[in-house]
């Protein structure tokens, strides 16, 4: 079963490098998602990505890893149930799922001034919205999220928490 990696907000393939080196060396057939934009446009348009690496890999099933913003990229295909039912796991790092109180700032103060992606991480966005309507986790994959308390990019933390998943937050 292939893993993808899906990078965060202005990530790129060697963001998540040192992760994807680690599950090649246990054997794992790994794809690095390159997203348009690195992640800073419309996270629908890298959900749309995303989905066209899945299709490429030409597997039945896939591993879905997502970091910070990335999360939120493998949440927004996974909305579209034929997909959701293609993943086997989905594991979320740091993944704001609720919001980041960082980016509800920058919105704020000049929404001319963000990038797509600022203004869909900030709470209560329409994106998130939209999202977090509802199941949380859809029917088909295991559903993981892991952050730490001491992240000062996704504020409060606890915004990774997702109804449905095995939640673990780390020191």
């Amino acid at each position: 079963t292939p893993v993808l990696m899906v990078p965060g907000y202005n990530g790129t393939p060697a963001s998540v490098g040192t992760l994807a080196a680690r599950l090649r060396s246990e054997g794992r057939r790994v794809v690095v998602v390159d997203l348009p934009d690195r992640g800073t446009g419309d996270l629908r348009a890298s959900a749309l990505a995303l989905g066209a690496a899945v299709d490429r890999t030409g597997a039945a099933r896939v591993d879905l890893v997502g970091f910070s913003a990335g999360g939120l990229v493998v949440r927004l295909l996974l909305a579209d149930p034929a997909r959701a039912l293609r993943a086997r796991r989905v594991v979320l790092l740091g993944t704001p799922n609720h919001g980041t109180e960082l980016a509800g700032v920058a919105a704020a103060l000049d929404p001319s001034l963000c990038a797509t992606s600022v203004c869909q991480l900030a709470p209560g966005s329409s994106l998130l919205a939209g999202l977090n309507r509802g199941d949380e986790t859809p029917s088909g994959p295991q559903f993981f999220s892991i952050w730490t308390a001491l992240d000062r990019t996704v504020t409060p933390p606890a915004t990774a928490v997702l109804d449905g998943a095995a939640n673990s937050s780390a020191c």
